[in-house]
Formats: structure tokens, C-alpha cells, sequence
């Protein structure tokens, strides 16, 4: 076990950011009936959840398009955070009380446009979007978040491309049990560790 800046140090060693390599391969994409939402959302990235409860520097957020939606009827007064499609296209917003059905989630990688270019150096793979952003913080750029504890098709397809992913979950028990199976499934394909922080992301 170790602290999130002891990982973070410690992960920097399994990636070198100043070396990019551009991946061409196509992503899969979904088949179901989705109309992604395109417009781009003004965002207040100066607020007290992400600073505060996340650790989440201003900068930080707005690279990563998350903040406050004031002018946004369905996300007013939220958390909002920009998702994109496994090829950068963006699809639209979640927020902290966005519904599970109005996106299909098992066909997303929160980051996953902007990890892209690091995917042959190794990716890690983490349960929440706010982990993914800290890391990035930490100048970590090839994390990507799964918005949950299933791994997807489409997710499987795009994660093993990497020649090593580095599967950080959450602490707890169903965290846990999701990590042994999620690395169970990757181990198939390429090289899976997973790693436990003394502390939740």
C-alpha cells in the first residue's frame, strides 16, 4: 500500500510523458440509438468541490472540462464534467445526479481521447473521472476511468491495445473484487497489475 503522492511518484516511472506515440488504430463504436449532446456548456471551474473535497486545481479542470454549469437547466447548480467517445468526439455531460440511463456508460473511458497518445507507454485505469483528473494534476497522462466497476466490450477493446495497464480501483470491498475480476479479464490479453492505494482516489 502507498499514498496517493507516493503512487503518483512511482507511476511516473511506468510512462514517460515526454514520449508520444501516436496510436491509429480505430476505436469500436456503439451500435445503440444514442444522439450525442455537442454544444459546449460554459463551466465554472472555480468551486469548492473540486478544490477542496477533490483536490483539483482550476487549471486542472478546465483542461479536463469540469465545473459548474450556472446557465444549464438540466445540470444547474452542478458538478459538471464533458465526455467524450473512445475517438475525442464529446457526447455530452454528467453530472453528480445525472441518471445512469441517459448514458451508456459501458461504452465510454472517461479521458480516453486525451490518454491516447500515451497508450503504447502503458495506461492506467482507475473507477472515478475525478481520479483520472488527479492524476493528470500529478502529470500522469494516460489514465483513463471507467465511471464504475464493469468492464465493457468496447472497453476491453480499446484497453488492450496497451502494452500494460496499471488498474487502481476504489479501497473498498466491491472495489476490491472488481479489480481481481476486471484484471482476471485484461490478464487474457496484455500485461494487468493491480494496485492498492492506502488512501481512496
Amino acid at each position: 500500500n502507498s499514498s496517493y503522492q507516493q503512487a503518483a511518484k512511482s507511476l511516473l516511472r511506468l510512462v514517460d510523458p515526454n514520449n508520444v506515440i501516436d496510436s491509429a488504430d480505430a476505436c469500436p463504436s456503439s451500435q445503440k440509438n444514442f444522439t450525442p449532446f455537442t454544444h459546449k456548456l460554459i463551466l465554472n471551474p472555480n468551486c469548492s468541490f473540486l478544490q477542496k473535497q477533490k483536490n483539483i486545481s482550476v487549471s486542472t479542470a478546465i483542461q479536463h472540462e469540469a465545473g459548474l454549469a450556472p446557465h444549464s437547466r438540466f445540470l444547474q447548480n452542478m458538478v459538471a464534467l464533458r465526455l467524450h467517445d473512445l475517438n475525442g468526439n464529446p457526447i455530452g455531460y454528467c453530472g453528480r445526479r445525472l441518471h445512469p440511463e441517459d448514458i451508456e456508460k459501458s461504452t465510454l473511458l472517461f479521458n480516453a481521447h486525451r490518454a491516447k497518445p500515451y497508450k503504447q507507454n502503458g495506461i492506467i485505469l482507475v473507477e472515478c473521472p475525478w481520479a483520472a483528473i488527479r492524476f493528470a494534476q500529478a502529470g500522469i497522462k494516460n489514465t483513463v476511468a471507467l465511471l464504475g466497476t464493469s468492464l465493457s466490450s468496447d472497453q476491453i477493446q480499446w484497453i488492450i491495445s496497451s502494452p500494460l495497464v496499471l488498474l487502481i480501483l476504489d479501497n473498498d470491498p466491491a472495489g476490491q473484487k472488481a479489480a481481481k475480476q476486471i484484471a482476471a479479464t485484461l490478464n487474457t490479453y496484455t500485461k494487468t497489475i493491480i494496485h492498492q492505494l492506502s488512501n481512496a482516489l
